[in-house]
């Protein structure tokens, strides 16, 4: 199952799921909206283990459900070979105007924090996470090693895209954070009160450092995705004109779209990015703001094992 998700500058949002090559459109609140219970800055969960749990693909599966689906969408899909110990782009993605090499990654759950949860529960404690929504070194470092997939290719293209795809626990999080990597985006709110803002290139970003080699980057959770449009890249306007673009629709990150309606912010270039309440100054004077807040949501989860198949024991079990 793959789908598409419409921009996440909106409360609410169109997703476009795709099952089995059958479509259907729904409106549900975005998780990766700040009004959204999932991701609400303070808020905690309690929660069962099997609802928060999405199913990690393999590396097949999610090849095959991906060229599944561009083929659905009148792409045709040419597997890329690895020769010896080289690692490659994954596919070629393309039709009669556009040729597209496309890289995928997965992230799942740290093993480090699986095990470090797995003890807490088998002990009978509570196990606490909390994490932000920030840009993230290791979502970096995966987005930098699939960049290098992609520049080694030596196959003719037009456009170099990657995607993204969170699984496990916290699935939905980690496509908010493959965001936030890409963007350097955070969630601003004006003190005077007036509605939020992400506001993209606040953080150092990876679009902006794989500006010359990436174009864009679809990211997805669960059975929905959005692409991510690197408006940094030369040739974007190219891109945006392409038929690859046009299946996503209105699916799409695009932050200078966002900021001409209103929707969103850009961070200056020439703002000192590592230094956030200069930061936060240099956009208020940027959109004659008086004052800027940063408000980005953190994921807090608390989470407890109840009983074997998830119930609460009988009253007449053995202890």
């Amino acid at each position: 199952m793959i789908g598409t998700h419409r921009t996440l500058e909106k409360d609410y949002v169109s997703c476009l799921s795709i099952t089995n090559g059958h479509t259907a459109v729904t409106d549900q609140l975005s998780p990766d909206h700040p009004c959204s219970a999932r991701v609400a800055a303070l808020e905690v969960q309690a929660i069962s283990r099997k609802a928060m749990v999405t199913a990690i693909p393999s590396e097949q599966e999610f090849r095959e459900t991906t060229r599944e689906w561009f083929g659905s969408q009148g792409f045709r899909v040419q597997d890329i070979s690895e020769q010896g110990n080289e690692e490659r782009a994954d596919m070629l993605v393309f039709d009669e105007s556009v040729r597209v090499l496309l890289e995928l990654k997965i992230k799942g759950e740290n093993e480090v924090e699986a095990e470090e949860r797995s003890s807490v529960l088998s002990s009978g404690s509570i196990h606490r996470y909390s994490e932000f929504s920030l840009r993230r070194n290791r979502m970096s470092a995966l987005i930098s090693k699939a960049v290098s997939q992609l520049i080694e290719t030596p196959v003719e293209r037009d456009f170099n895209v990657l995607w993204l795809h969170g699984a496990g626990r916290y699935a939905d999080h980690h496509g908010t954070r493959f965001i936030a990597s890409l963007f350097g985006r955070r969630w601003l709110i004006a003190a005077s009160g007036q509605d939020g803002r992400y506001c993209y290139y606040f953080d150092n970003s990876d679009f902006f450092r794989h500006r010359t080699e990436l174009c864009a980057a679809i990211v997805s959770w669960g059975d929905e995705a959005l692409l991510c449009v690197n408006d940094l890249h030369p040739s974007i306007d190219t891109f945006r004109q392409s038929s690859f673009r046009s299946i996503f629709g209105e699916c799409c990150i695009d932050p200078p779209k966002a900021e001409s309606i209103g929707e969103a912010y850009i961070a200056p270039a020439d703002a000192p990015r590592g230094n956030v309440d200069a930061m936060l100054q240099a956009v208020a004077t940027k959109y004659n703001v008086a004052r800027l807040i940063d408000f980005s949501p953190t994921l807090h989860i608390a989470e407890a094992s109840v009983g074997d198949g998830g119930k609460w024991p009988s009253s007449q079990s053995s202890p």
